[in-house]
């Protein structure tokens, strides 16, 4: 539950077919699958969103690689990995600006939606999805600096940041 798709499903709801021809493709799988399924075909998306269920890891992160943006919607990570293995393969990334993804995602990288009310998270997210589909340059920019930002959490950036500590 804490992954939270329901909001990502509802930001998508608001964007009028013929604004964008958008496609989810939603990886991984528990136990409220059966329920956000539900919730999809509700809101009229569920034609739109390919249930992938646990790939192989080389068949995600093609997956991930291939996609135009990546949307994180959980309400529990500190930091998810996911993340930054979306900024490794240059995917710009929409998140709520709360817990870990606040320091991670930067504007140069992504779009960090405040997290105030459902409805106000949803129309952010409806409103983010929606500029970087309409504005290739940003998007391709966003892009770039989601490689430039994920070497900052590299294993040398790493190692970099505890030798100046113990230094």
């Amino acid at each position: 539950p804490g992954k939270a798709l329901p909001l990502l499903l509802g930001a998508l709801a608001r964007i009028p077919a013929p604004d964008l021809d958008w496609r989810l493709d939603i990886l991984g799988q528990g136990p409220c699958t059966p329920s956000w399924r539900r919730q999809a075909a509700r809101l009229r998306v569920d034609d739109r969103c390919a249930w992938l269920g646990w790939l192989p890891r080389e068949d995600a992160v093609r997956r991930v690689h291939d996609a135009h943006l990546f949307v994180i919607t959980s309400l529990k990570d500190l930091t998810s990995t996911v993340l930054l293995e979306a900024l490794s393969q240059g995917l710009p990334v929409i998140c709520p600006d709360h817990c870990g993804f606040a320091d991670v995602v930067t504007d140069q990288c992504g779009i960090k939606i405040p997290v105030h009310s459902r409805p106000q998270f949803e129309r952010d997210m409806a409103q983010a999805v929606l500029r970087l589909a309409r504005d290739e340059d940003t998007r391709q920019a966003m892009a770039a600096g989601a490689l430039r930002r994920v070497s900052d959490f590299s294993w040398e950036a790493k190692a970099r940041a505890l030798a100046q500590i113990y230094g």
